[in-house]
Order: C-alpha cells, then structure tokens, then sequence
C-alpha cells in the first residue's frame, strides 16, 4: 500500500485534483480584527453566482492582449500566460481579443475562432489547463473595424455603411455560430462581446459613423438593433445557463452634438439586460463633468446605469476596468455598490499572484494549489491511498 496526490479528472495529463482556487478560508491568527472566527469573508472574497456559474470571489482578469497567435491560434505561450493566472486563484479570466472572422483580426498575432480547429486549439492549449486547476475562463470575442484608407475624403468609407441587409444577417448567423463554438468545442464558461471604440457594434451604435439610410439607423433603437438580433442569435445557440458579459464604452469620443451621448448608453443597457446580457463592463471615457475627478465622473455614470435598470425592474452586474493597487481600495468599491466585479489589467502583468497578495493584505488565508499549500497548511485531503503493484 502507497499513498498518490489525487489527479485531476477528464484532462489529458496529469495534475493534482485543485480545490477552488481562489476562496475563502478563515482570517489569519494574527488578525487585527477581534471575534475573527465569528467574522463573515471580506466581500472580495464572498462567492457570487452569475446564471449557473459560481465564483469563489470578485477578482477578474480583464482580457489584454498579448499578440502572440501564429495563423490566428493559441500556443505555448497562452497556456503559459493563462495557467499561471489561473493557478493563483481569481475569481474570472476573461481572455484576450479574438476575431470572430478573419478580416476582424485588430494585428496579426491576434487569436482567432472562425473554425472548429482553432476552436480546438483554444480548448487544447488554454481552457484545458485552466479548467484543470478549477478556474474558470471566458473568453472576449469581437469584430474590429480598420478604417485606415487611401480616400482623399474627410470621411472614411466605414464599413457599417456598406453592408447590405444579406450582409448583416450573415454576420448575424456567424456571431452565433463562432459563440456555439467557444462554449460547445472550446468549453470557455462564458463569453464577452466586444462593443467599445474601433470594433463593429460601436459603429452601428454611434450616430457619427452610422450614417445608412434604412432601419438599423432610424433612431437609437434603430441603431442599437444589430447588438440586439446577434445577442438573441447568441442565446439561441448556446444553453441559457451560460452567462453573456459586454463591453462598451460610455459614450463616444467625440466634444460633437451628435454623437453617442452617455444618456443613450444607458438606454441601450436597459435593452441589453432585457435581452439576456448578465455583466455591464464598461470602457468610461467621459468624466461627464471636467470639473470633477475622471474616477468620481465614472463613479457617476455606472450609479445611474444601476438605478436606470433598477426603475425597470431589472439588474445586472456591473463593472469597469480600474487602476486598482491595494486589497482594501478594491474592497471598499465594492462595499459602496458601486461595483460588483473588480476587473484588473495590467497589475496582474506585473503580478500573477496579485490575488494571494490581496488576501494577505485583508490578513486572510485562501484556497492555494495543492502543489502550493503544502508549505503553507499541509494536510493529507490531497493523497489517496492505492495498492502497489505486484511485481
């Protein structure tokens, strides 16, 4: 008889069977707070569960790009990249960019998922490992629009203004059909649209580049109706307990009268909630006021999204990327309500560890790797007991 570190099921290697990484455990011994074993988690790291998905806290990775696909598919490299946020236990990756076609590419090392075999890859070398370490993994879909031109007119042709209606429903069916793909062949745990500045939903949604002259541009409604047909072409292809994030902008970048204006932005969040959009995301350009601080300006914004979908009767959650450096900054936003995810970029460059750094800092102990925690609270719940072979 001989004792084995307990492997992992349905992957092609070995790995240690992985608690949820990521959640609460207790407060540590030398906690300043007093009655620590009575105390409730830090709500950073309080599970929250969006449609049938449930997350050990609010950390997220927000997608970046790392422009290091070959021939629009994943390598080494993301398994990598993406493995080792995922050992370290946030509560979400959101992976980077990915073309949902192959004119849509933003550079050419950008990743791509127009077949099944890129589709493959995207399973082989990032969602497998990561759902190896019971993490879970979205991925940021989206078609963006190159507007650079060789016209001597002050407008440049933009694409939204040269589709046909056939056009537009066949992109319609691919946006369906490459979302299927993701969650039924890639087995990523949710998907992210793209809709903020330079991808192709901004320019129906803009009145400064949408300028067609049939429904999708008779009013807001209008404009915002493209979204809508692919988000419901969306829900119509993958399973209903699948969550739908997006990201969009505000408003446009634009000083003009007739572009894109926040107050719009809002309604068009009513709309997407109604058509089964779960997270807001938000790209916030406009402070609103230039006299106030850009965070308080976007503070503003996102507390009038909550309450407009409140006085429909709807919710969602609400988030936006944020240049946040400590436990307790992110740990505050979330207490006011002005926030229900924290999405961080670039400190989990610097810092894949950037979650365990955050426990330390609320003098919590987390859920860590199995191949992590022996050092730390060694116990025997990752060995099983085999018989040994006879010779």
């Amino acid at each position: 008889m001989f004792q084995s570190v307990k492997g992992a099921q349905g992957v092609s290697f070995f790995t240690p069977k992985q608690p949820i990484l990521g959640g609460f455990v207790k407060y540590l011994d030398n906690s300043k707070l007093e009655n620590i074993n009575d105390r409730s988690p830090p709500l950073l790291f309080t599970p929250m569960k969006i449609r049938s998905m449930t997350i050990p806290n609010r950390i997220t990775v927000s997608p970046m790009c790392t422009y290091s696909s070959i021939d629009a598919s994943p390598t080494v490299f993301h398994t990598v990249h993406y493995g080792s946020l995922a050992m370290r236990g946030p509560g979400l990756i959101i992976a980077e960019y990915t073309s949902i076609c192959e004119d849509g590419k933003f550079s050419f090392n950008d990743l791509g998922l127009w077949n099944d075999q890129l589709a493959s890859d995207h399973y082989n070398k990032i969602v497998e490992f990561v759902h190896s370490q019971n993490s879970k993994i979205g991925i940021q879909l989206g078609h963006f629009i190159n507007n650079n031109t060789t016209s001597n007119t002050l407008e440049p042709p933009f694409l939204v203004n040269t589709l046909t209606t056939d056009d537009i429903d066949q992109m319609i069916k691919n946006w369906g059909d490459v979302c299927q793909r993701a969650i039924h062949i890639s087995k990523y745990d949710f998907i992210e649209i793209q809709a903020s500045h330079g991808y192709i939903f901004q320019q129906f949604l803009s009145p400064l580049w949408n300028k067609r002259s049939d429904s999708y541009n008779e009013n807001l409604k209008g404009r915002m109706s493209f979204l809508l047909k692919v988000i419901d072409e969306i829900r119509n292809k993958i399973s209903s307990d699948t969550p739908i994030f997006i990201r969009l902008p505000d408003c446009d970048k634009s000083e003009s009268k007739y572009c894109l204006t926040q107050e719009d932005t809002v309604q068009i969040c009513i709309e997407l909630v109604k058509h089964g959009i779960d997270v807001l995301d938000f790209v916030c350009v406009n402070p609103g006021d230039l006299k106030i601080p850009r965070y308080q300006g976007k503070t503003r914004f996102l507390e009038k999204v909550r309450h407009s979908l409140k006085e429909n009767g709807l919710s969602a959650i609400i988030c936006s990327p944020s240049r946040i450096l400590s436990a307790r900054e992110a740990e505050t936003i979330l207490q006011s309500g002005k926030q229900d995810l924290i999405v961080i970029g670039s400190q989990f460059l610097k810092n894949p560890a950037l979650v365990t750094d955050f426990a330390n800092q609320l003098d919590i102990q987390i859920t860590q790797p199995v191949q992590y925690s022996w050092g730390f609270y060694p116990t025997n719940n990752h060995l099983e007991t085999l018989k040994s072979k006879s010779k």
